[in-house]
């Protein structure tokens, strides 16, 4: 490429650089501050070139009249001449670029000194008219200010012609002006002080620079660098004369040695012609070489012995010492010379261009209203550079461009050709290429216009505005475009010289950055990963620059991608390791190899590329309009809309509501700078280096309305879901013809008609059936019909619903036939039709009397079966029904198929097994055939030993290690072949990823009892004998081995003991429970409760398993021969409940124990529970209370009746009359309650009267339906807030099996929710203080609401009031795809600030939502607020996203509300308006009720449009049987291995599968889950401050089981190890207990086995200053407590609330200390009339209060927060009573 055209793009960059950052514009006017004498554009020629130099000239003014010489191969800055026709360009040379010869001069170097600093001041007074009382610093301050403000006078209308396009534009004629005279003031002031060594920090703050930023175009800052540069030069030349006049003035005498005299000659030979003169005065101007440097001058006065290259500190940072020479202009003036920038050859450089002064220069510069500098530049031909590309086609010149410019990513060119470094292959390139570029751009190229898209099918190019869909684009493969993006950089035509250079430090640096977010956003620090990193600093940029510097260091490089590899490893087996996974550890290893790859150098590239004009193209105007659709599901409705018939006007305004007023960024094709909005005009679009682009609605419209006739508004996707949607509802309306038909052909019928997976009734029907069968009776919408009622009934319970009908009517049922349209349609006739028929049928063969009426002789003459005959056929038939229809049965006969299926067909694949190995599926067989009360005749025990015998692995591999785990049984195979090959495997190290190898393998044979093959070094000499085919002696060792083993490791004793009297199968009995024995062994014994749903064996050994039995005289049958218990006699043969209390003592006596009736869960029946006025729900109170302390200290659970009494109890929200003591009307009730309670229960009970209050049945109700709707059955299920506990009571019968959990923080309530619900597990304890995570399948429950926040420091970063937090916590806690089906305060749905929505929308997706009216707890709370119930799905994952309803939208009268309320109005339960009884208050809004609605049909109503499905774990009925899946335990871990009866399981989420180990590595687990709680008990310890013996006491048993462990199996970290136990969450805990050496052997033992790792916690016990008292409150105490404060300062509480005034405030109506930060929040308007009317109270405030309160406390309710309650605002106007 052209010279000229180099210098043209890098005076274009510079522009844009300048323009961009303010810190960059600082720098180049510190640049030009020493070079003021020049024009801006060479200022900025200087400063992209060269920005240390300080004073410049051209070739000959050195040599000439400076007599200095040039160094050889010293580099030129090339300075642009536009005054001809074509642009030329010449060099100058900075000092530092010169030598000195014997007669050389310097420069005069100008400074400001005591001597001249006087007399500058002076000067500057008389020229500017400033006072010299200012200082120098100020006068040239204000010199600054006055001169930008003239310079507007005088070039104003030439200013505004230059903003087109910049920031600028939006300004008016007023803020134009002060925008130019602030930037410009700045810049001169910044220009001159820097020049007369003034401009210290303190003066210039960064953001003075910023403002460059609105002069974003070449012409706006063309016109802003001229005036600073014009006015700073005049203003430093009057400066200089001054300096030069005092020098002069100086006496001879006064020199200094070493001083030079004032040259005789004119003090500058280039005044004349600023051809001759230096460009200079800076600072510190280098005078030359030092002494030992200077080159000598040959004769001829030309340098000699040139130095070697440019300077170190040369040319601009980061640029290579040796850039790509170029062409110098000739002397005649040429367009281009031929000569290099360089000098050393005898053709050296141009003369320079002259300047002279202001008026001198008038003719050269560019006045701000001409076209600018860099506006003018075309490109001028190609160069000759013969490593270029051969001259392009016209297409082939516009792909380079778009490859060059048209990605749309970030540094998009330095990541291809850092690539290209590092020798990426061109697949690989182009793999990456398909990330890196996307969406379209468009170009201009010579006049024409082109356009790109870019999808991972290649790269459609075409010219005009469109390529996607263009006929005549050209497709590109990414192939191919890798291809040639790697001729252009091996072209140096790809991207610029600086990018190649710095191409490397930007991918280290976007790396160091991904990594910091990673690091951060893990919990790697904590779990003692990525080391590497734990110095990194806290501030951003700060710590990317410190992890970026030290990743060029190599040994820190490979280190840290060696801890990534292990980082990486630990996050795929313990994901919970990473908190939003945004990026993981996967993700950035790539690239961070890359860094550690050797680089080869590119080809220099480019100095500057081509400024090229781009456009928004067609192809992404249409993306914006058919994917950026402004909220969920809008695409759809406009795409409906539209297809539908209607007006311009009408499609306006449809657009218009749509659309809304807002945006986004990135909007367009994903370009960082790029941006959408839109508003009542239309959409606006933006995008870096393209015009705006505004699309008018009318415009809009119209491209929608193509986009939709051409088939391209919706992506296939989502055609594809439009129309599924569309025959859906089609189907619906066609499918209810259908019904209608096949009802008229069964009138009198009911009919149930299917519908997917439900069968549907409508109208009469599903009326009569919803009565009958206690289902929900429903409606829906049908088109052209209405509101049809209607109710449904599963698929799969079609038999048990029918056979209910079938009692009453006749039912007849229309079934979707399989892949068909079609409906089969049959009738099963009522209970009383069918007998009547059969009557009839019989009447009608025999007639009344029983005569057959049609005789048949050949019948009559057979001979008649006797009756025993026909009995035993009729046994035969029930046999075979019975058969038939037992699922063992059938569950056998598919075992036995598999196992033919599996010895022939199957080529002896376990995969085709139902039970999926071999021994499981003999082991199910065995256990059915031995259940089954008839044995089929198709199968016998006989049959099943063969099948064993057949099918079972013939061949297993052992393997041996004398390090890791000795000798390790792996799994069985079906062929010799296979084994061979896996034993080879295991010794050659290709069977463990990665790459272990072990050091011998043998393969034995089960059937032959031997070894058939050895490889390796396999120490068993017994095996080396079998297969040699050697005898091998038998040692006469204590313990015996049988000739012939059963497998290679079991040794057997020859002394058994003798056989038990029971067996597997028997059933015993154990204290009150029987048992079923599972197995018995030689020590222990295996049973189950058959009566539990999820079995879990217990074991026990068999010495204390035999004396239990002997405990027990129902097990006497085992030792008498009996095969069945038989009832044990006794002398008291009455039925329990007729037995006399001597009876019960006598049993007692003897040793037997009487059971107390069994009592189960409480169930809810009366929707009326807790309402009642006050003094009734007292009267409910005081029973319960009386009740719960005698059931207590009678120590019992409670009876039936007293449940019932229990669950009458509803707390004492709006009752604070009962706690009155100066209430006559309640002092019998106070004093009754004083007596009755503890002073602890009676302040608890005193301060809930504000908060407790319990949830309407009715809405429970509604709550559960929605819950079964979804498809919940049974789970665990979470309560926190419980309250007594009303959910659980409310438990519908389908979900009776679930197990349930609560959480209550009231110790009163909490103990009656214990009572009410024994079989629940009911935490009486803060919910902030439960930690179950992933483990509760459904949440449910009424959580607190209030307006302040829980201190739990997991969520305090978040700063969630209460009712936040708990759905916060409570997300923790749920599983993914669990539910939370929540009720909680309206502020949730509809605060302004969407960050708690936020938060939950990227953790669970919202099925749903229902505002509440606020009279919906008012009959049995006594309040009135307006809440919501929230239906959640766990997310599998955080993600990233911003669902609409995050957002607020209004209703039709300008309420504000939550958009999904907006959206689904028909989930508002009443009327949205302001709330005028909130202290008078009307900007908060309420849910007034609908008069005369049923909440209850309402909520019915409501929750069939709840949308979601409960996805249940799914466990197989043999896991469930044979007890591999059991309930998990909330007290394990997730992702742990626990001991449940000597088993090992493993939990993940809610439920705990018992693994599939052998032997060895059942007992590594078991040993390092000894160790892993061993480990956190002594962590709990340190953390709990345990006592110094505590802790001693539990390393000691810490170091004991390691020892014993690592005995056996090695260390910790072995491989073994690690495979048996890496998928315990606490693995890498336990790993850290060995400190390992470079070959990763035992070094020592970590620190935790001899010394306290963590430190004991000291509590604050003294503060100096309130404010840290303050911190000390809200740290520990999550709130402003004065007393506590008080004893940390030791000062007076009025003394504390004065230092902190204006810190703390407190609320009148609660009469708490709050924090600025939370009592200046929120309904702030409301809060300042509540504080105005208590100031204007006064003093006589406090008794009128009192008073008030006294005799109306209803006015002081203000329920805030407790468990199970309704937590709402203050319920009337508090001060009214004033």
């Amino acid at each position: 490429m052209p010279k000229i055209d180099d210098y043209v793009q890098l005076a274009a960059q510079t522009v844009r650089e300048i323009s961009a950052d303010g810190e960059r514009w600082r720098s180049f006017l510190q640049t030009a501050s020493t070079l003021y004498k020049y024009s801006f554009y060479d200022q900025m020629m200087i400063y992209a070139q060269r920005p240390d130099a300080t004073a410049c000239a051209s070739f000959e003014l050195w040599t000439n009249a400076m007599r200095r010489y040039v160094r050889r191969g010293a580099k030129g800055i090339a300075l642009l001449d536009m005054t001809g026709d074509v642009p030329r360009y010449h060099y100058v040379f900075d000092a530092a670029d010169t030598g000195m010869r014997k007669d050389s001069r310097s420069p005069f170097v100008w400074t400001i000194n005591e001597e001249n600093g006087a007399a500058i001041g002076t000067m500057l007074e008389k020229e500017y008219e400033v006072s010299a009382n200012r200082g120098l610093a100020g006068q040239l301050e204000e010199i600054a200010m006055q001169k930008a403000m003239d310079y507007w006078q005088e070039h104003q209308d030439e200013l505004r012609d230059i903003v087109d396009g910049s920031l600028l534009m939006e300004y008016d004629e007023l803020n134009l002006e002060l925008a130019f005279r602030n930037t410009a003031t700045t810049g001169v002031q910044y220009m001159l002080l820097s020049r007369c060594g003034l401009a210290e920090e303190h003066r210039f703050e960064p953001e003075d620079f910023t403002t460059i930023l609105e002069w974003n175009t070449p012409r706006a800052l063309s016109a802003l660098g001229t005036a600073v540069s014009e006015i700073s030069e005049e203003v430093l030349r009057s400066i200089e004369r001054e300096a030069r006049s005092v020098e002069r003035s100086r006496p001879h005498a006064e020199l200094q040695n070493g001083e030079r005299l004032s040259d005789s000659r004119p003090e500058n030979p280039g005044r004349t012609s600023d051809t001759g003169q230096v460009r200079q005065d800076a600072q510190g101007v280098s005078e030359g070489v030092q002494k030992d440097d200077v080159q000598q001058p040959a004769a001829d006065g030309r340098t000699d012995g040139a130095s070697d290259g440019n300077r170190p500190d040369g040319g601009r940072a980061g640029e290579p010492h040796g850039q790509r020479d170029g062409g110098g202009a000739g002397r005649e003036r040429s367009a281009e010379g031929t000569r290099p920038d360089g000098v050393g050859r005898r053709d050296e450089q141009p003369e320079s261009a002259g300047r002279g002064n202001r008026t001198e220069r008038a003719g050269v510069r560019l006045n701000p209203g001409q076209t600018s500098l860099f506006e003018t530049i075309t490109e001028y031909g190609e160069g000759a550079d013969d490593r270029a590309v051969s001259a392009p086609s016209f297409i082939s010149k516009a792909l380079d461009t778009a490859l060059r410019f048209g990605g749309n990513g970030e540094d998009t060119r330095m990541e291809l050709a850092f690539d290209a470094m590092i020798g990426k292959t061109n697949e690989e390139i182009a793999l990456r290429m398909k990330t890196l570029y996307h969406d379209g751009n468009g170009f201009e190229l010579d006049g024409r216009r082109f356009s790109v898209w870019f999808d991972p099918s290649g790269i459609q190019m075409a010219a005009g505005d469109r390529a996607r869909y263009a006929n005549n684009a050209q497709v590109i493969s990414w192939t191919d475009a890798a291809k040639r993006v790697g001729e252009l950089i091996e072209a140096g035509q790809f991207g610029t010289q600086l990018e190649n250079v710095e191409a490397p430090g930007t991918i280290r640096r976007k790396t160091a950055e991904r990594l910091i977010y990673m690091y951060r956003d893990s919990a790697a620090r904590e779990n003692g990963y990525l080391s590497l990193m734990t110095d990194t600093p806290l501030i951003f940029p700060d710590c990317v620059n410190h992890l970026s510097e030290k990743m060029e260091q190599p040994e820190f490089l490979h280190g840290l991608i060696r801890q990534m590899e292990v980082f990486a490893d630990a996050v795929a087996m313990q994901p919970d390791l990473m908190r939003f996974r945004f990026l993981l550890p996967k993700d950035i290893l790539p690239r961070l190899r890359d860094l550690a790859l050797a680089r080869k150098e590119l080809p220099e590239g480019e100095m500057l590329l081509p400024d090229v004009r781009g456009f928004l193209t067609q192809d992404e105007i249409d993306a914006v309009l058919t994917q950026s659709a402004p909220i969920a599901g809008a695409g759809s409705r406009i795409y409906q809309f539209f297809s539908a018939p209607h007006s311009t006007n009408e499609k306006l305004e449809f657009l218009k509501n749509e659309y809304g007023i807002g945006g986004k960024m990135p909007g367009v094709s994903g370009e960082h700078g790029s941006s959408e909005s839109h508003d009542a005009k239309g959409i606006q679009l933006r995008k870096s280096n393209c015009p705006d682009v505004l699309l008018k609605w009318n415009q809009v419209a119209e491209r929608i309305d193509g986009l939709i006739q051409m088939n391209r508004y919706l992506t296939p996707e989502k055609q594809a879901l439009y129309e599924k949607k569309e025959v859906q509802d089609s189907a619906r309306n066609t499918d209810y013809d259908t019904y209608n038909s096949i009802k008229a052909a069964h009138p009198d019928e009911i009919v149930l008609f299917q519908v997917g997976d439900f069968f549907e009734l409508y109208d009469e029907d599903a009326r009569q059936a919803a009565e009958n069968l206690g289902l929900n009776l429903t409606s829906r919408n049908l088109e052209g019909v209405g509101r049809v009622a209607m109710c449904k009934i599963p698929a799969h319970s079609l038999e048990q619903y029918v056979e209910q009908l079938r009692d009453k009517v006749d039912v007849t049922i229309a079934e979707k036939r399989e892949n068909s349209a079609a409906y089969h349609v049959y009738t099963l006739l009522s209970v009383d039709h069918e007998a009547e028929n059969a009557i009839n049928a019989y009447e009608a063969e025999f007639g009344a009397d029983g005569t057959r009426v049609f005789r048949d002789s050949a019948i009559e003459q057979q001979t008649q079966p006797t009756m025993q005959a026909m009995h035993g056929n009729l046994q035969s038939k029930q046999g075979q029904n019975e058969q038939e229809q037992n699922p063992n049965y059938r569950l056998l006969s598919r075992l036995k198929a598999d196992c033919d299926y599996f010895l022939d067909a199957g080529g002896r694949a376990e995969k085709y097994l139902w039970a999926g190995n071999v021994r499981a599926q003999i082991a199910k067989m065995r256990e059915i055939y031995e259940t089954l009360p008839a044995k089929p005749e198709w199968l016998t025990k006989e049959a099943i030993d063969d099948y064993d015998e057949q099918m079972t692995p013939q061949y297993q591999v052992v393997v041996y290690h004398h390090f890791e785990n000795g000798f390790d049984e792996k799994i069985e195979y079906q062929t010799l072949e296979e084994a061979i090959k896996v034993a080879q495997g295991y010794v050659n190290g290709t069977m463990e990823s990665d790459g272990f190898a072990y050091d011998g393998a043998a393969v034995y044979n089960h059937q032959e009892h031997r070894y058939l093959y050895i490889y390796g070094h396999y120490p068993d000499e017994k095996a080396h004998a079998q297969v040699e085919g050697r005898d091998f002696p038998e040692q006469p060792e204590e313990v015996a081995v049988t000739q012939e083993s059963e497998s290679p490791s079991d040794l057997v004793d020859d002394h058994h003991p003798p056989m038990p009297p029971y067996q597997a199968g028997d059933t015993v009995y154990l204290g009150n429970t029987a048992f079923i024995i599972e197995e018995v062994t030689d020590t222990h014994v295996t049973m189950r409760d058959p009566t539990l749903l999820y079995p879990i064996s217990r074991i026990e050994p068999r010495e204390n398993f035999e004396r239990m039995l002997a405990e027990d005289a129902r097990n006497t049958f085992l030792f008498e021969g009996q095969t069945e218990p038989n009832q044990v006699e006794t002398d008291n043969p009455k039925p329990p409940d007729e037995q006399s209390k001597e009876d019960v003592e006598t049993s007692i006596e003897s040793g037997t124990k009487t059971e107390q009736p069994s009592v189960h869960n409480f169930r809810i029946t009366d929707d009326h529970l807790g309402e009642g006025g006050a003094k009734t729900k007292y009267a409910f109170n005081i029973a319960a209370i009386q009740t719960l302390k005698q059931i207590e200290a009678e120590g019992r659970q409670a009876t039936p009746q007293e449940q019932e009494t229990l669950s009458k109890y509803v707390g004492w929200g709006g009752l604070p009359q009962a706690f009155d003591a100066e209430n006559a009307s309640w002092q019998k009730e106070y004093q009754q309650l004083k007596s009755l309670l503890t002073d602890e229960e009676y302040a608890a009970a005193r301060g809930s009267t504000l908060n407790a209050h319990y949830t309407s049945p009715v809405v429970i109700r509604a709550m559960y339906e929605a819950l079964d709707s979804m498809g919940f059955r049974d789970g665990n299920v979470l309560e926190p807030a419980c309250g007594v506990g009303n959910f659980f009571g409310m438990l519908p019968e389908a979900m009776q099996s679930s197990k349930l959990y609560g959480v209550e923080l009231d110790s009163i309530t909490g103990r009656m929710a214990r009572q009410l619900y024994p079989d629940a597990r009911i935490e009486i304890t803060g919910f902030e203080k439960t930690n179950r995570k992933d483990f509760f399948d459904v949440a449910v429950g009424n959580v607190p609401f209030g307006n302040y926040k829980v201190a739990d420091r997991a969520f305090d970063k978040y700063g969630f009031l209460i009712h936040d937090y708990f759905l916060a916590k409570t997300l923790e806690q749920v599983r993914p795809g669990g539910v939370i089906a929540f009720i909680t305060s309206k502020g949730t749905m509809d605060k302004a600030s969407p960050d708690v929505r936020r938060y939950i929308a990227q953790r669970a997706e919202l099925l749903g939502a229902i505002r509440l009216p606020n009279n919906a707890f008012k009959a049995n709370a006594g309040t009135e607020v307006t809440s919501d119930i929230l239906f959640l799905q766990k997310r599998e994952h955080p993600i990233d996203i911003e669902p609409d309803w995050i957002h607020l939208g209004q209703t039709a009268d300008g309420i504000p509300v939550n958009s999904y309320f907006v959206d689904h109005p028909d989930m508002v339960l009443g009327r949205m308006q302001w709330d005028k009884s909130m202290y008078g208050n009307e900007k908060e809004t309420t849910c007034e009720p609908i008069p005369g609605a049923d909440l209850a049909q309402q909520l019915h109503a409501a929750v069939r449009n709840i949308d979601g499905e409960y996805k249940r774990i799914e466990i197989s009925e043999i896991d469930i049987n044979e007890g591999r899946t059991i309930p998990a335990d909330p007290d394990v871990r997730n992702f742990s291995y626990a001991l449940v009866n000597g088993q090992v399981y493993y939990r993940e989420n809610s439920v705990m599968t018992r693994p599939i180990l052998n032997q060895t590595t059942q007992e590594r687990v078991k040993g390092m889950i000894e160790l892993r709680d061993c480990v956190r008990k002594l962590i709990d310890l340190q953390l709990t401050d345990g006592s110094d013996a505590e802790i001693r006491a539990q390393q000691a048993e810490l170091g004991r089981l390691y020892d014993a462990f690592s005995a056996e199996y090695g260390i910790i970290n072995g491989k073994a190890n690690g495979r048996a136990f890496e998928g315990d969450s606490s693995y890498y805990l336990l790993c850290s207990l060995e400190i390992l050496d470079e070959d990763r052997k035992l070094k020592r033992k970590a620190d935790i086995f001899s010394k306290r790792t963590i430190r004991r916690r000291k509590p604050v016990t003294q503060v100096d200053t309130a404010s840290e008292a303050l911190a000390v409150s809200i740290g520990e105490r999550a709130k402003v407590d004065l007393p506590f404060m008080a004893r940390l300062t030791g000062k007076a509480e009025d003394e504390i609330v004065a230092d902190l005034q204006g810190v703390i405030f407190l609320d009148p109506l609660e009469q708490t200390w709050q924090t600025a930060d939370e009592y200046l929040s929120g309904n702030v308007r409301a809060k300042l009339r509540v504080a105005q009317t208590a100031a204007e109270a006064t003093r006589p405030l406090p008794s009128t209060l009192r008073h008030s309160k006294r005799h109306n406390p209803r006015i002081w309710t203000h329920p805030k927060s407790t468990c199970g309650s309704v937590r709402h605002g203050w319920t009337r106007r508090t001060f009214s009573a004033l």
